[in-house]
């Protein structure tokens, strides 16, 4: 006789690692004591920076999740995983026998699907399974399944799982019906899918990074697609404010060593209000969450060839509402730092009233070619747009809180620019 234990692993559900299935007097029970990703992206937060393998302190970072997310006697599991879009992985799944009856039987798989939101699911493949078998308690056995069908975009949802386990023993009496199930809390994973192979400082790219990047970006795919939705979305957040006008000091890079704050950046991230930064700091951000999605992002600054100071066309800082005129002022900079995909910029500190065709823009500049960037002149009903206005004088004058009204004496004028790349050495 068989039988028939139902497993259903809910993603909002819970770790099936503290529980058993149910069962009645004489029926061998299984319990769930090991899952083990297999090709999938080491990954990392910023807890486990700190953590080696153990679960250990380590004092100078470079820890990352451990390499078997559910080990059997572990207190914990991981619950993260990351992974290429359109790509597949596989899941080593441990049992313990719980029975004094050895057992032998067959998984079969059902269903998967990842919960991107409630209302919006992505069908998944689930294949593999087989027979498997173990002696009587404490005895361990197991089988894998692989999961195909990724998304082909950024995404990032909650894994479902459906699987059935067929056992024969030959102790059930002949017609008897067995219902097995059992109750868990946990999540069963978070799967972050990114559009490449994540690169330099997030080569092990950090799951709560991963988090806003995932967001900002998801169902884009491409270089340009992917960073331009990732400065945007870093732009109108609420997350950083542009510290212009008061203390323009970096408050997440150490210089000179170059090291990113990425752990305190995320933390703060996570309290109420906006936290100050400057064009070194957003830039920067935006190319670590073009890296954790597999961009190949840098950052530059750029300066007035002699490096003299210049006056900016009216825009609005991160921070600010975009949408009100009232929020767009010209300003006086020695430099200003960007991110850059493929050559062209990408930057989420700032948000111009007019695009480089002159139309009504109000937003961040993404996927602009470095020297109209910079200054663009020629456009109908628009003497100069862009970044620059022309160099700055001693009588343009300052306004209270921030930025600077032009000297309506001097107009536009041509200002060459001089770029320097910039590179962070590290993150903690």
């Amino acid at each position: 006789m068989s039988i028939r234990i139902r497993f259903v692993l809910f993603a909002l559900l819970a770790l099936l690692s503290t529980c058993a299935f149910c069962q009645r007097p004489g029926v061998p029970g299984l319990k769930l004591v090991g899952k083990d990703y297999t090709n999938v992206i080491p990954a990392t937060d910023r807890n486990w920076f700190y953590l080696d393998s153990n679960g250990d302190p380590l004092s100078t970072g470079g820890g990352q999740y451990p390499a078997v997310e559910l080990l059997p006697g572990r207190a914990y599991e991981v619950t993260n995983i990351v992974d290429l879009k359109s790509s597949s992985f596989d899941i080593d799944l441990t049992f313990e026998n719980q029975a004094s009856i050895a057992f032998a039987g067959t998984l079969v798989p059902m269903s998967a699907k990842l919960v991107i939101a409630p209302g919006n699911e992505v069908p998944l493949t689930i294949s593999g399974g087989g027979a498997f078998s173990m002696g009587i308690s404490p005895a361990t056995g197991g089988t894998s399944v692989t999961i195909s069908g990724l998304p082909a975009s950024v995404a990032k949802g909650e894994l479902v799982i459906e699987f059935e386990v067929h056992g024969n023993t030959g102790i059930q009496v002949a017609g008897q019906s067995y219902s097995m199930s059992y109750a868990t809390n946990a999540s069963w994973a978070t799967l972050y899918v990114v559009d490449s192979t994540p690169k330099g400082l997030q080569a092990v790219p950090w799951t709560d990074l991963l988090f806003y990047a995932c967001k900002w970006a998801s169902t884009k795919s491409g270089n340009v697609d992917v960073a331009t939705a990732v400065t945007r979305g870093l732009y109108w957040s609420t997350y950083f404010a542009y510290n212009i006008g008061s203390d323009i000091t970096s408050q997440y890079v150490i210089f000179p060593s170059r090291i990113f704050k990425l752990k305190d950046m995320l933390v703060d991230w996570h309290q109420p209000g906006a936290t100050s930064a400057n064009c070194v700091d957003v830039s920067f951000c935006t190319e670590l969450l073009c890296k954790a999605l597999g961009i190949d992002a840098s950052c530059q600054r750029i300066y007035e060839i002699d490096e003299e100071d210049f006056i900016t066309n009216p825009f609005c800082p991160i921070g600010s509402d975009a949408t009100n005129v009232a929020t767009y002022r010209n300003t006086i900079f020695s430099f200003h730092q960007q991110a850059r995909v493929e050559t062209n910029v990408f930057d989420a500190a700032i948000g111009l009233e007019f695009d480089l065709s002159g139309a009504v823009f109000k937003n961040a500049p993404a996927n602009w070619d470095v020297f109209e960037y910079w200054q663009k002149f020629g456009v109908s009903n628009h003497p100069v747009l862009g970044l620059t206005y022309r160099k700055a004088l001693p009588t343009d004058l300052p306004m209270a809180g921030w930025g600077f009204t032009p000297d309506p004496n001097y107009g536009p004028s041509t200002v060459n620019n001089i770029g320097y790349h910039t590179t962070l050495t590290g993150i903690n």
